[in-house]
């Protein structure tokens, strides 16, 4: 169950990428947090949580650029992907939530 939730997240990131290269025409800026390594096999809550962090940090690089830009096009997809990845931690931190039993 978590393998296919970390899977979905991740393909959903990819097209994360996708849309930032639609915008600019290549990698997101260098400010943009590093992406991260998580044991797919046995993530323990720590683990989890670490990712849930990550996510809230892209959402919030993702909001930054959102209110910086001019354009309100780029603004609008800029601020759809920081909800998706504000939707990628609250997933991550109910599952750890419901395994750890809390």
């Amino acid at each position: 169950e978590l393998r296919s939730v970390l899977m979905e997240l991740a393909r959903e990131e990819e097209g994360h990428l996708a849309s930032l290269r639609g915008l600019v025409g290549e990698e997101p800026p260098p400010a943009a947090p590093a992406k991260m390594d998580v044991k797919l096999n046995a993530p323990d809550g720590e683990d989890l949580r670490a990712l849930a962090a990550h996510e809230e940090a892209t959402a919030e690089f993702y909001s930054g650029l959102a209110a910086k830009t001019r354009l309100p096009g780029v603004g609008s997809v800029l601020s759809r992907l920081a909800d998706e990845e504000r939707s990628h931690a609250e997933r991550l931190l109910a599952y750890t939530a419901h395994v750890e039993g809390v």
